[in-house]
């Protein structure tokens, strides 16, 4: 078990056969000796349940009623066009999400008027309820 535990918790066999096959020297085996457990070993396999993902409010019903927007840049290296930043939008009913790449932060509203639009245009909504 010692050079089960030097070995960096090896299998106790695989310790084993190193020494019987001589690839270890110096060591002696006692034959005597039952494999014990290794709390290590039994701590490194213990599992637990995942934690639940808790929600404050609920799912939004329909498209366009919740939808969540973020902003990130600026990238160090430019995308197509000089682009340096890129704002996403994701309705949480569907989870769809549409991504626009921009120049600068001051045309984030730019972006969302264009989302909107598109969101009216294609699914013949009045208007997105929260961003």
């Amino acid at each position: 078990m010692e050079l089960h535990r030097r070995l960096g918790h090896i299998a106790v066999e695989s310790a084993r056969k190193l020494v019987t096959s001589g690839a270890i020297v110096g060591v002696e085996l006692d034959p005597g000796s039952q494999e014990a457990d290794c709390n290590a070993c039994i701590f490194a396999r213990a599992t637990r349940l995942p934690i639940p993902k808790v929600r404050i409010s609920p799912l939004a019903q329909n498209f366009r009623d919740e939808v969540h927007t973020d902003v990130w840049g600026p990238s160090t290296i430019s995308m197509r066009q000089n682009r340096r930043y890129f704002i996403t939008f994701m309705d949480d009913t569907t989870q769809y999400t549409m991504t626009f790449l921009l120049h600068s932060k001051d045309k984030t509203l730019e972006a969302y008027k264009t989302f909107e639009v598109w969101a009216i245009t294609q699914h013949h909504c009045k208007a997105i309820k929260v961003l």
